[in-house]
């Protein structure tokens, strides 16, 4: 069974897309199976993160499913990206918040500290170990944006 998956703030995808016949990004949905979340996270990681190694990214992910969340958490992980990356989407009137420390990267942050306290301005909860960490917390697009902002402001 299908589900829809709206591409949000995502330029670097539009390439991606277009290939495979979406051509208006601002307006398009994008019909896929759960078994694609982990292709989409892949490209994902390439246009986004790939020539950013050692360096800190948070950002919305270009979806709105949970499942492409947890695809592009474990692609930054297998990838061994060297810095620390902070990743939501909106799903249903929740933010579900991951975020990845690399161990280069522990002494400047640890991963369930930054999504306790990133959620808590949303009354959201979570945590995780020092190097992996997921949440969620209700609102939508403006409450991400909190949310991302705070783990700016954490990681300096």
């Amino acid at each position: 069974v299908p589900f829809v998956m709206s591409i949000i703030h995502f330029v670097p995808l539009q390439h991606f897309l277009q290939q495979r016949g979406v051509h208006r990004l601002s307006s398009c949905v994008l019909f896929c199976h759960f078994d694609d979340a982990a292709g989409i996270a892949s490209q994902w990681y390439e246009e986004t993160l790939a020539s950013e190694a050692g360096r800190f990214w948070a950002g919305l992910l270009p979806g709105d499913s949970a499942e492409l969340l947890q695809e592009a958490m474990n692609t930054v992980k297998a990838r061994q990206f060297t810095g620390i990356v902070a990743m939501a989407v909106v799903e249903e009137d929740t933010v579900h918040l991951g975020v990845i420390v690399h161990p280069d990267s522990a002494a400047q942050a640890k991963a369930g500290d930054l999504v306790r306290e990133a959620l808590a301005v949303a009354g959201g909860k979570g945590g995780g170990r020092p190097e992996m960490a997921r949440g969620a917390a209700p609102g939508g697009e403006a409450e991400a944006e909190a949310i991302l902002e705070k783990v700016r402001e954490l990681v300096g």
